[in-house]
């Protein structure tokens, strides 16, 4: 399902996408390859829609680690109007809550680019997160305190759901390597499955472009 190649010392990726130098190995989640920060845990997949699984740690004793998952779903695929990418940002913001009442799918911070000719959706939020447990058991946790850094891919034969989860300063401390994760992202056959498809939002060059908030 998934293998780990050691690249050594990423001084020159690291230049480029402006996180420094760092570790860094390549993984590979079917036809995607990634760069993943070498701090970063490989973990059995719980389940087969994960094709990639990470513990992120924290480094403290009293402080949980997060968690990065690569998810990538049989059969549900968004055909470029967006409908699909829409209906996954919404349940993301919908798995927190916020102490003081409001609501937090207002307050998503939104960015869309284009990562080697891929489409990329981004979300940032914070709060106290409620997602279920598992998917369908509608039990659900309670943990406050946490953020969420996501990305919706649309890849050449799939898409792809990219979630680091886990305390807010955890999270924090790794949005840098989480960032280079999602800039290395690149695709084994660039031949699209859906030759029709179309670029939702006119998404901007991650590597050159200034992200498109909303």
């Amino acid at each position: 399902m998934y293998r780990l190649a050691m690249i050594g010392v990423g001084c020159v990726a690291a230049a480029i996408f402006g996180s420094g130098c760092a570790s860094t190995a390549a993984v590979h989640a079917d036809s995607l390859t990634f760069h993943a920060s070498t701090a970063w845990m490989a973990e059995r997949p719980l389940h087969p829609t994960r094709r990639l699984q990470f513990r992120v740690p924290s480094h403290k004793r009293d402080v949980a680690d997060a968690q990065l998952v690569v998810w990538n779903i049989e059969n549900i695929r968004d055909n470029g109007g967006g409908r699909v990418i829409e209906m996954n940002i919404k349940r993301w913001g919908e798995q927190f809550a916020q102490d003081d009442g409001r609501t937090t799918n207002p307050m998503l911070k939104r960015s869309e680019y284009l990562i080697n000719g891929m489409p990329v959706h981004m979300v940032d939020v914070s709060g106290r997160y409620i997602a279920e447990s598992s998917p369908g058991s509608n039990v659900r946790v309670n943990k406050p305190g946490h953020r969420m850094l996501a990305a919706y891919v649309v890849a050449p034969q799939g898409d792809y759901i990219v979630k680091l989860v886990g305390p807010s300063e955890v999270v924090s401390q790794h949005a840098g390597a989480f960032n280079t994760f999602i800039k290395s992202a690149r695709a084994a056959n660039g031949t699209w499955d859906e030759v029709d498809f179309q670029v939702p939002g006119e998404p901007k060059t991650m590597l050159t472009g200034s992200p498109a908030h909303h």
